[in-house]
């Protein structure tokens, strides 16, 4: 079992303008956002050994899900020398925002891109009116927590989650 915060940061606040330069995804990169997811997650807290096949099973499901409907306006990715390096993705979840994936690869640490896609969102989402941004994160993903903390969310809740077969 994993134990995953869900935390949420309050959009009616001051919000940080992002370093970096952002826009809105594409559908037609969604299997470099599944390669993103790869590359960002890999060996990290929630990493369950997923196939390309697998992540781009997942970034379907982000961009055309019924029960999370996602909000491409307010979804955004980072791009550096021509390659994916960062993105944000949001979607309605129980009628409020939700961060599906904050993913940054691995090559472009400590550069702030994670950041910079955050605060897009969250910029974009307090623009359209929106009060509040949630996630959830493992409560073992230390670096994620971190940011997540220094940019204002508030943990709200905890909720506990099966851990994958053959995950540990």
């Amino acid at each position: 079992m994993k134990t995953r915060y869900v935390m949420q940061l309050d959009l009616r606040s001051r919000l940080e303008q992002p370093a970096h330069a952002a826009r809105n995804p594409r559908l037609e990169e969604r299997e470099l956002l599944a390669h993103l997811m790869l590359a960002a997650y890999r060996d990290a807290a929630d990493d369950e050994g997923e196939t390309i096949a697998e992540a781009l099973q997942e970034v379907d499901n982000v961009l055309v899900s019924v029960d999370r409907p996602f909000i491409p306006e307010a979804s955004f990715v980072i791009e550096v020398d021509a390659t994916l390096a960062s993105a944000s993705l949001i979607s309605l979840f129980r009628g409020a925002p939700l961060v599906t994936h904050l993913m940054r690869h691995p090559r472009y640490k400590r550069r702030g891109l994670g950041t910079s896609a955050l605060l897009s969102s969250a910029n974009a989402l307090r623009e359209q009116g929106w009060n509040s941004l949630s996630l959830y994160v493992t409560d073992s993903n230390e670096p994620a927590l971190a940011l997540y903390r220094k940019l204002g969310f508030q943990t709200t809740s905890t909720v506990t989650v099966p851990t994958a077969a053959g995950s540990g």
